[in-house]
């Protein structure tokens, strides 16, 4: 299992998130036939998310902290709704999916 951290920003928040993952590799290529039909000679790809809000701020419209400290309950609220923004944003799975794969 591996982890790394990322910082969401949305709507006068930042979330800092912990994620951890599985990092599944491609086995080795065989080229048997026209390389455009094999599998990639090595690379991965990432299962098994596991997201942990470790931290979070909210801000007000001028930029002042409004409020830096939470409850574990309201962490976890904030948790469940990343594991959703994540799931509905292919642009933020994407930006994740590159950053665990580097790793």
């Amino acid at each position: 299992m591996h982890s790394i951290d990322y910082t969401y920003e949305e709507n006068n928040r930042t979330l800092d998130v912990e994620i951890q993952y599985s990092l599944v590799l491609y086995s080795p290529a065989k080229l048997t036939a026209d390389p455009y039909y094999s599998s990639p000679a090595d690379g991965g790809y990432c299962e098994d998310f596991n997201f942990k809000v470790t931290s979070a701020t909210i801000y007000n419209d001028e930029g002042n902290v409004v409020k830096d400290t939470f409850t574990k309950t309201e962490l976890q609220q904030f948790t469940k709704e990343f594991e959703k923004i994540f799931e509905d944003d292919v642009r933020l799975q994407k930006c994740i999916i590159e950053q665990c794969v580097i790793i």
